[in-house]
């Protein structure tokens, strides 16, 4: 149960970094176009 509890956590977690990750992507497209 606890094992359960880590992986949903990271996967919480990455999902949060990949979120950030594609905002700085766009953020930084934009700026070079």
């Amino acid at each position: 149960m606890r094992n359960f509890a880590i992986i949903s956590l990271f996967s919480e977690l990455v999902y949060l970094i990949g979120r950030l990750l594609s905002k700085i992507i766009t953020n930084k497209r934009k700026t070079l176009v």
